[in-house]
């Protein structure tokens, strides 16, 4: 629907933004009901790796972490998702005569592409209002999904890696619970990954392509005031939920990389058949969250997304000086 309008009505550079936002949010929901399937799967090899680990006691502060982070993200994006109805219900005061309705000036201005298809009623600005919600938030659900699950599986790998870095472990038998506490935790990597690849792809492309248009936003527009206040704000949401994601998510892949150079510097009285089988299981393979095969999320990942942000910020401001020249 939104596509249809933005074609039929000569739409600009811009206004496919909001195709695609629609189009991220119907693919996202479609991903986050594969995921429902294989949730009860996902939960029951969690279960079992925390039964194994259970040695290890709970993690240090992961409970504060993951009540904290929702919050962040909640306040974070009901902040965004309040300025942009503020910015409406402003467009909708300074556009709406003393005849009409408040109410419908505001959404027949800001779903535009709906209700000139459709006409006005208010039982369809409430179905809309409430669609709304919920592709403004289950992006963000996705991301804080992504988070919450590396950061608690890193914590994970990073037990495995303080204990070997302590040097106490000496006997053969105590090797062996270690190697198979690490080959449980790749299985239940692989499995994340088959459940949330295509999640991770898809939130990947959209930060990238939203971080891009915020910024080239922030750059082209000549708005002061309110307007420049809702893109600035907007870039910076956007940021901080990409950095988020990214570091948390890179951190399975630097903890579970780790123990690595922790092994290799045991002295070679130690050294065991356990451990010669434990290097062997970490060295031929990277255990990262991946993002269907394409790309493993690392901290260089930042770096090279920073690059690509670039490279299509150019292409962005490209295009946008093309079409403003056509108008």
């Amino acid at each position: 629907m939104m596509f249809t309008y933005t074609i039929r009505h000569g739409g600009q550079f811009f206004d496919f933004l909001v195709v695609v936002w629609n189009l991220r949010a119907v693919l996202n929901l479609t991903f986050l009901l594969k995921v429902s399937t294989l949730w009860p799967r996902l939960i029951k090899h969690w279960c079992e790796m925390e039964t194994n680990m259970a040695s290890y006691g709970p993690v240090p502060n992961l409970k504060r972490r993951l009540t904290i982070l929702p919050f962040l993200y909640l306040i974070l994006g009901t902040g965004e998702h309040v300025l942009f109805v503020c910015g409406g219900i402003r467009r909708a005061l300074s556009k709406a005569s003393p005849s009409e309705s408040y109410v419908e000036k505001y959404f027949t201005l800001v779903y535009n592409e709906f209700f000139t298809l459709f006409g006005y009623a208010h039982w369809k600005a409430i179905i809309v209002e409430f669609l709304a919600l919920i592709a403004t938030y289950q992006w963000q659900f996705s991301n804080l999904l992504i988070t919450l699950l590396s950061t608690a599986l890193a914590e994970r790998f990073r037990q495995i890696r303080q204990t070997i870095n302590c040097r106490k472990i000496l006997s053969e038998s105590q090797w062996r619970i270690i190697r198979k506490q690490y080959n449980n935790l790749i299985i239940l990597c692989n499995f994340l990954n088959e459940v949330l690849s295509n999640i991770v792809v898809l939130s990947f492309l959209s930060n990238v392509y939203f971080l891009s248009i915020s910024i080239l936003q922030c750059l082209s527009s000549s708005q002061t005031g309110y307007g420049a206040m809702y893109f600035y704000y907007g870039l910076l949401f956007t940021a901080f939920h990409f950095v988020l994601l990214c570091w948390y998510a890179s951190e399975v892949y630097e903890e579970s990389s780790a123990s690595i150079s922790e092994l290799a510097i045991i002295p070679t009285k130690y050294l065991s058949h356990e451990i010669d089988r434990l290097l062997q299981q970490m060295t031929p393979r990277q255990t990262a969250i991946s993002g269907g095969g394409f790309f493993d999320v690392k901290r260089t990942s930042i770096l090279s997304i920073v690059s690509t942000l670039v490279t299509i910020e150019l292409i962005f401001m490209e295009f946008n000086t093309k079409a403003q020249s056509n108008v």
